[in-house]
């Protein structure tokens, strides 16, 4: 698929999507998926959707906990640990 970029208040993102999931996709007579492949997407999306936080948040959490982030310099660790304690947790 393709990447897209898009800016935030002067901070650049760019986004690759491998795969989008859709209704159609899931369908019971959709033949895009296989039937246990499906029930296992269906189930992380009401995951995701029961979470009660924006795709956004979920997003920036999601990438910043697979970016191995190394703190070089004390404010910018102390600005994570107090806005992702997530991050932190083991």
């Amino acid at each position: 698929m393709d990447d897209i970029l898009f800016n935030v208040n002067n901070t650049f993102y760019v986004v690759q999507i491998e795969e989008a999931i859709s209704a159609s996709k899931l369908a019971k007579e959709s033949t895009v998926y296989k039937s246990e492949d499906k029930e296992a997407i269906i189930n992380e999306v009401a995951k995701v959707i029961a979470k009660d936080e924006s795709y956004k948040t979920l997003s920036t959490k999601h990438w910043l906990e697979n970016c191995k982030l190394k703190y070089h310099d004390s404010v910018v660790y102390d600005y994570f640990k107090t806005n992702y304690p997530e991050l932190f947790e083991d």
